[in-house]
């Protein structure tokens, strides 16, 4: 199981015709690969998407912390509910959201995620990815990226320039997403 200290992270599938797809994006303080510990083969592949820090814990010792310790188990349960929490937020905005909309989700659950206040309505965090990084973050083509980029800039809810997001209304962006923070309660501060 690797901690994520620095950096952004994803997991990932690539399909049989050797095109990857991100399926998730971790940040600082996010456990990748934590289905490692109930599968020690598990079918997590992680790549890093910009220079970062693990701090890696081997399963052995992290399973018998978990069974000597039953609060750790529960800190650990409630971890991997939020991230099923995430996963699922993913599927509604690919089933019932269009770019515009899964865009702007993934801003507004990143910020939050980021630790960004929910109070402050302007928001500013690090996402130094590469284009068809986002795009496949969100399932959509790098060129739909770049008109769905175009629209909410256009819209002065979303600017992103030199790996730097600034969202400078949230509210809108959040009311366009449909956004409820609520499924990231254990990011909330």
């Amino acid at each position: 199981m690797l901690v994520l200290q620095d950096g952004l992270m994803a997991s990932y599938h690539d399909n049989i015709a050797g095109v990857r797809h991100l399926t998730a994006l971790h940040v600082p303080g996010d456990m990748c690969g934590l289905n490692t510990i109930a599968w020690s083969a598990g079918p997590t592949c992680l790549t890093a998407l910009t220079r970062s820090r693990i701090f890696a814990i081997p399963c052995g010792p992290m399973l018998e912390a978990l069974r000597a310790q039953p609060g750790l188990a529960t800190t650990f349960w409630r971890y991997s509910s939020s991230q099923m929490a995430i996963q699922a937020e993913k599927v509604i905005s690919l089933g019932s959201r269009d770019a515009k909309q899964r865009l702007a989700h993934l801003m507004c659950e990143l910020a939050v995620r980021h630790g960004l206040p929910l109070a402050e309505n302007a928001a500013t965090f690090p996402l130094p990815l590469a284009r068809h990084q986002l795009a496949s973050a969100i399932c959509v083509t790098p060129m739909h990226l770049s008109r769905t980029l175009g629209a909410l800039r256009t819209d002065g809810l979303l600017f992103w320039t030199d790996g730097t997001i600034t969202l400078p209304n949230r509210d809108r962006l959040a009311r366009l997403a449909d956004f409820d923070p609520g499924y990231l309660a254990m990011y909330l501060r």
